[in-house]
């Protein structure tokens, strides 16, 4: 189950611990080699900055009152649905490779990230609404970044 904090009073106070939290993460993943823990790391501490702000905790707070978060088998069919995604991705990627003589760029791949998103966007959209839509999307966004820019 995904996100179950309905109330703003914990909510407030969950994010009152954030920079405590943060600083003692930062210190670890400074010296972590391992590159996964490191961008998890990370990716945590942006959604959770994220959802304190002001925008972020109404949308969080929303998205907990949809039907997804009590769902056993949310965390699942996500990481089925999202590996769907990816998986169409990185075929429609070696595709436009192996169609191109000269190196591709991001006017290939900008397209097929959109459709990524699309992707992921819509099988969230139809299991969840749009409530838990704006709060995944959000973190899917904070998740790829770094991928993308790489």
């Amino acid at each position: 189950m995904m996100f179950k904090i309905k109330d703003k009073a914990v909510l407030d106070r969950i994010c009152g611990k954030v920079p405590t939290l943060k600083t003692c993460m930062s210190t670890h993943t400074a010296s972590c080699w391992d590159s996964d823990i490191t961008r998890f790391s990370t990716f945590f501490k942006d959604t959770m900055d994220y959802i304190c702000t002001p925008a972020g905790k109404t949308v969080a707070l929303n998205a907990a009152k949809t039907s997804c978060t009590m769902d056993p088998q949310f965390d699942q069919w996500f990481l089925g649905m999202k590996q769907t995604c990816e998986t169409n991705f990185v075929t429609s990627v070696v595709a436009v490779m192996q169609s191109k003589t000269d190196n591709i760029d991001s006017s290939d791949i900008c397209p097929l990230e959109a459709t990524l998103n699309a992707c992921v966007k819509t099988g969230m959209s139809n299991k969840c609404g749009s409530e838990m839509t704006t709060l995944i999307e959000k973190m899917w966004s904070l998740w790829m970044d770094p991928w993308l820019s790489d």
